[in-house]
Order: structure tokens, then sequence, then C-alpha cells
């Protein structure tokens, strides 16, 4: 049994690292400051569905911005489901990924992806306004943020609250969501 599990374990490493040549896809590393989630003990709901607190998808085109969306999309179910506010707009994923990028790479002006830490480092520094203020269709103009984005921004830092942790293990993430706890998955290529 112990070698099938580290012949198991070898195999794998070695599929991650032939995925890693191949796609360009680099594993984010632990953070010191991340917190591990605790699972539950109990059993797992063998469904749960969390789409009726979400809003629409929405495109992102040929952006490399789906962590800004992931992001923005995961603060938007809070502000509905957990603080019971009314959801009648969208939070800005262009402001998210502004942030993100100059967080990650060091510019604004570039189309490219970033990792999850960066996207949500922007949304506890810099805050998030409301899409309308920062549409997303102008993304490939990278326009800077306007005052009055930023005066909503500073404004929605306030009202975050500054936890979040790092999920490993498959068996962390369904247990997650059998609590209804959203989970945010992203995937970038640096």
């Amino acid at each position: 049994m112990y070698k099938m599990n580290f012949m198991t374990r070898l195999f794998r490493k070695w599929q991650d690292k032939k995925r890693a040549r191949h796609s360009g896809f680099k594993k984010q590393g632990i953070d010191e400051r991340d917190h591990e989630y605790v699972s539950g003990k109990g059993r797992l709901r063998r469904r749960v569905d969390l789409r009726p607190y979400f809003r629409k998808a929405r495109r992102q085109g040929k952006s490399e911005a789906c962590t800004a969306f992931a992001t923005t999309s995961l603060l938007e179910y809070k502000m509905t489901r957990i603080r019971g506010l009314n959801n009648k707009y969208y939070l800005s994923p262009l402001y998210n990924w502004y942030y993100s990028k100059l967080l990650h790479w060091g510019t604004a002006d570039i189309n490219k992806g970033v990792w999850l830490r960066y996207a949500l480092k922007a949304v506890y520094h810099e805050g998030l306004p409301p899409e309308n203020l920062m549409p997303f269709y102008n993304w490939n103009k990278y326009p800077d943020p306007g005052i009055e984005a930023e005066a909503f921004a500073t404004l929605f830092k306030k009202y975050l609250v500054k936890t979040h942790y790092t999920l490993l293990q498959s068996r962390q993430v369904k247990d997650a969501l059998a609590r209804e706890i959203p989970v945010e998955i992203g995937r970038a290529h640096v």
C-alpha cells in the first residue's frame, strides 16, 4: 500500500512538471499570512447550489482578467448573501485588475493575468467601486481610475473584513461549499 501511494505521488509530481512546461502554469506558493481552512468533521452534503446568490456571468473578452472577475463576483455574493444588501450594481473588475497588475507586474498597461493573491490584495489596499464608474468595456485602453471611482473604492475598503483562507485539498474545497461558503479558484499564466 505504501509503495502504491509513493508511486502515485511521484507520477503526479511528474505530471505537474510536464503540465507546467507546456502550459506556462506556475503554482503559487503558500504565504505565511494565509489562514489555513479547517474542515468540519461532519458528512458533506451531496449537493449545494449557490447560483441564486450570484449575478449573471460577465464576458471578459480577450482580456486575461479572470481573477478580477472571480474576486468581484465573490464580493458581490458577500454583499448580497451575508450582508443582506440589495444587489443594485456590479463591482468593477477593471478597477481590481488595474491595481492587481500594478502589484503583480509593476504596470497596468499590459494584458496579463494575475494570481488571486494579488487580486485580493488589491481589494484590501485599494477597495472597489461600482462598475459604472470604471466599466470593463474600456479594458483595452488601460484607463486610469477616475477621482469618483477612487472615492467609492476608499469607502468600500471600510466595508471589508480582512480574512481569507487557503484551501489546499479537495476535501477542504468540498467542505467549504457544503457550508455554503463560495470558493474562488483561479489560474494565471506567469
